[in-house]
Protein backbone atom coordinates (compact mmCIF):
# COMPACT_ATOMS: atom_id res chain seq x y z
CA UNK A 1 0.00 0.00 0.00
CA UNK A 2 1.63 3.19 -1.15
CA UNK A 3 0.62 6.58 0.14
CA UNK A 4 1.77 9.86 -1.31
CA UNK A 5 1.92 13.07 0.63
CA UNK A 6 1.39 16.20 -1.41
CA UNK A 7 2.90 19.41 -0.08
CA UNK A 8 1.63 22.71 -1.35
CA UNK A 9 3.51 26.02 -1.23
CA UNK A 10 3.74 27.37 2.32
CA UNK A 11 3.09 23.88 3.78
CA UNK A 12 5.48 22.59 6.39
CA UNK A 13 6.33 19.07 7.44
CA UNK A 14 7.48 18.35 10.99
CA UNK A 15 9.40 15.13 11.65
CA UNK A 16 10.07 14.64 15.37
CA UNK A 17 13.53 13.54 16.51
CA UNK A 18 12.00 11.08 18.95
CA UNK A 19 9.48 8.34 18.28
CA UNK A 20 6.62 9.13 20.71
CA UNK A 21 5.26 5.59 20.62
CA UNK A 22 5.77 2.27 22.39
CA UNK A 23 5.19 -0.89 20.37
CA UNK A 24 4.03 -4.12 22.01
CA UNK A 25 4.44 -7.27 19.90
CA UNK A 26 4.51 -11.05 20.24
CA UNK A 27 2.50 -13.13 22.68
CA UNK A 28 -0.03 -10.47 23.64
CA UNK A 29 -3.70 -10.48 22.74
CA UNK A 30 -3.67 -7.26 20.67
CA UNK A 31 -0.19 -6.24 19.48
CA UNK A 32 -0.16 -2.53 18.66
CA UNK A 33 1.43 0.90 19.04
CA UNK A 34 0.71 3.09 22.06
CA UNK A 35 1.54 6.72 22.65
CA UNK A 36 4.32 6.96 25.25
CA UNK A 37 3.02 8.31 28.55
CA UNK A 38 5.68 7.51 31.19
CA UNK A 39 4.00 4.29 32.34
CA UNK A 40 5.67 1.02 33.34
CA UNK A 41 6.17 -2.29 31.53
CA UNK A 42 3.07 -4.00 32.97
CA UNK A 43 0.84 -1.06 31.99
CA UNK A 44 1.68 -1.47 28.30
CA UNK A 45 1.28 -5.28 28.47
CA UNK A 46 -2.15 -4.91 30.10
CA UNK A 47 -3.17 -2.19 27.62
CA UNK A 48 -2.31 -4.61 24.80
CA UNK A 49 -4.94 -6.99 26.18
CA UNK A 50 -2.64 -8.98 28.45
CA UNK A 51 -0.63 -12.03 27.51
CA UNK A 52 -1.89 -15.09 25.66
CA UNK A 53 -2.25 -18.49 27.27
CA UNK A 54 0.99 -20.39 27.92
CA UNK A 55 3.10 -17.22 27.53
CA UNK A 56 5.54 -16.29 30.26
CA UNK A 57 6.69 -12.73 30.85
CA UNK A 58 10.04 -13.97 32.15
CA UNK A 59 11.13 -14.38 28.50
CA UNK A 60 10.03 -10.86 27.50
CA UNK A 61 12.42 -8.02 26.77
CA UNK A 62 12.46 -4.37 25.78
CA UNK A 63 14.25 -3.23 22.64
CA UNK A 64 15.35 0.40 22.94
CA UNK A 65 15.72 2.81 19.99
CA UNK A 66 19.52 2.74 20.38
CA UNK A 67 19.56 -1.02 19.69
CA UNK A 68 20.06 -2.24 23.26
CA UNK A 69 17.78 -5.04 24.48
CA UNK A 70 17.01 -5.49 28.18
CA UNK A 71 15.25 -8.64 29.41
CA UNK A 72 12.89 -9.01 32.33
CA UNK A 73 15.11 -9.95 35.25
CA UNK A 74 13.93 -12.30 37.95
CA UNK A 75 15.39 -13.52 41.22
CA UNK A 76 13.37 -16.01 43.27
CA UNK A 77 9.84 -14.55 43.28
CA UNK A 78 10.83 -10.96 42.45
CA UNK A 79 10.60 -9.71 38.86
CA UNK A 80 12.37 -6.55 37.75
CA UNK A 81 10.84 -5.09 34.60
CA UNK A 82 12.89 -2.80 32.32
CA UNK A 83 11.99 0.87 32.16
CA UNK A 84 10.11 2.04 29.09
CA UNK A 85 11.25 5.04 27.05
CA UNK A 86 9.96 6.74 23.91
CA UNK A 87 10.46 4.52 20.88
CA UNK A 88 10.77 1.31 22.93
CA UNK A 89 9.51 -1.99 21.60
CA UNK A 90 8.23 -4.55 24.12
CA UNK A 91 8.69 -8.07 22.77
CA UNK A 92 6.85 -10.96 24.42
CA UNK A 93 7.93 -14.21 22.73
CA UNK A 94 4.94 -16.29 21.60
CA UNK A 95 4.28 -19.62 23.32
CA UNK A 96 6.44 -22.49 22.17
CA UNK A 97 4.74 -25.34 20.37
CA UNK A 98 6.83 -27.96 22.17
CA UNK A 99 4.60 -30.49 23.85
CA UNK A 100 6.16 -31.86 26.99
CA UNK A 101 4.82 -35.24 27.99
CA UNK A 102 4.83 -36.06 31.67
CA UNK A 103 4.19 -39.67 32.54
CA UNK A 104 2.04 -40.33 35.56
CA UNK A 105 2.19 -43.31 37.90
CA UNK A 106 -0.36 -45.23 35.82
CA UNK A 107 1.58 -44.81 32.59
CA UNK A 108 4.89 -45.77 34.22
CA UNK A 109 3.37 -48.90 35.78
CA UNK A 110 1.79 -49.89 32.43
CA UNK A 111 5.15 -49.58 30.64
CA UNK A 112 6.90 -51.53 33.42
CA UNK A 113 4.25 -54.28 33.22
CA UNK A 114 4.63 -54.53 29.44
CA UNK A 115 8.42 -54.77 29.69
CA UNK A 116 8.18 -57.41 32.44
CA UNK A 117 5.73 -59.47 30.36
CA UNK A 118 8.00 -59.21 27.31
CA UNK A 119 11.08 -60.30 29.29
CA UNK A 120 9.11 -63.21 30.81
CA UNK A 121 7.94 -64.41 27.38
CA UNK A 122 11.49 -64.26 26.02
CA UNK A 123 12.80 -66.20 29.06
CA UNK A 124 10.12 -68.90 28.65
CA UNK A 125 10.77 -69.27 24.90
CA UNK A 126 14.53 -69.68 25.45
CA UNK A 127 14.03 -72.70 27.72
Amino acid sequence: MERKLILLPQDSLFIPKENPFVEVVGGVNTPQLFRYNSKNFKYYINTAGGIKQNVKLKNAYVSYPNGINKPVKHFLFIKNYPTITEGSKIVVPPPSLDVKVKLGVGEISAVATAITALVSIIAILRN
